[in-house]
This record gives C-alpha cells, sequence and structure tokens, in this order.
C-alpha cells in the first residue's frame, strides 16, 4: 500500500492533481490498520473510519 501511495502521489504531481494520502490516518500506534475502524469483515470501513476520510478530504477542500 506505501509503495502503490508513493507511486500515486509522483503521478500526481507530475499532473498537477493533489493526492490526499488517507492511509497513516488509519493506522494505530502499532503501525497495523486501527480495527475499530472496519465491520465485521476486516475489509470494508465502517462510520469512524469513513470519519476519517470525511475529515481528511475536508480539510483540503476547505483550502480551495
Amino acid at each position: 500500500m506505501k509503495r502503490l501511495n508513493a507511486l500515486i502521489a509522483t503521478y500526481c504531481r507530475r499532473h498537477g492533481i493533489e493526492f490526499i494520502d488517507v492511509f497513516p490516518l488509519m493506522l494505530g500506534p502499532d503501525g497495523h490498520p486501527k480495527p475499530d475502524i472496519f465491520v465485521e469483515d476486516g475489509l470494508h470501513m465502517n462510520g469512524k473510519g469513513y470519519a476519517i476520510w470525511r475529515e481528511a478530504v475536508g480539510a483540503q477542500l476547505r483550502l480551495f
């Protein structure tokens, strides 16, 4: 995920596109994904997970 995000960020910089990397925000102090932001399947996010995204994206949108 980190490598893919780095590639996407590089692409975005080259093309004048804003990239919002939410991945670090989804990690706990141990460097692993926070388990409380996912539903039972451990793959899809719950409301708490989407709140992290909403805050990160909203902060960028408020800059424009």
